[in-house]
């Protein structure tokens, strides 16, 4: 099996725009995983038809997902520092992690592509990812000092790149890992 798992992110960043002009955690977050998706997905393709075997795409998303803009992506607003806020730009870009991943599933599975496309919240996980966010660092830092630990490789984002017995499409993948 080939797969692809597209991991790198910021979070709750200050208003800055990437080298290209883009709000930073819109590029970082879903442009750079697309724009990396696509340049692979005909080698995937080529793969998977060569070897018989199953690829795999996985974006690192977040529940965050749901704590976006109030209608969703500001594609016309992008770029704007008016009405910014640092915790619904990281929102919006992985609201956009996810409609993508829906769409290039859809896409694979319409096409008869032997590649899946899935996208998961990886859990709560203390880094400096949450260094813009003090309150929140303090607040997991509480929170996690209750949690038990799990054992290496038992993470959804893991499962969904070894486990083919749960299934192809994102909500039945994660509803075998419930």
């Amino acid at each position: 099996m080939s797969f692809m798992r597209n991991n790198a992110g910021i979070m709750f960043c200050p208003f800055k725009r990437s080298e290209d002009g883009i709000e930073i955690q819109f590029a970082t977050n879903h442009l750079g995983h697309f724009l990396l998706t696509n340049l692979l997905l005909d080698k995937m393709k080529q793969t998977a038809k060569t070897t018989g075997k199953e690829g795999r795409f996985l974006n690192l998303s977040s529940i965050a997902h749901n704590y976006t803009y109030r209608k969703g992506i500001r594609f016309h607003k992008i770029n704007d520092r008016n009405g910014y806020s640092n915790k619904k730009a990281y929102g919006q870009s992985k609201l956009a992690n996810i409609l993508h991943t829906n769409e290039l599933s859809r896409r694979m599975k319409e096409e008869g592509v032997n590649i899946t496309a899935n996208s998961v919240h990886p859990g709560v996980i203390m880094t400096p990812l949450m260094r813009h966010s003090s309150y929140l660092m303090h607040f997991l830092k509480e929170d996690l000092l209750h949690m038990e630990e799990r054992p290496a490789g038992s993470s959804h984002d893991m499962l969904c790149c070894s486990a083919p017995k749960y299934g192809r499409c994102n909500w039945e993948v994660l509803c075998g890992l419930q």
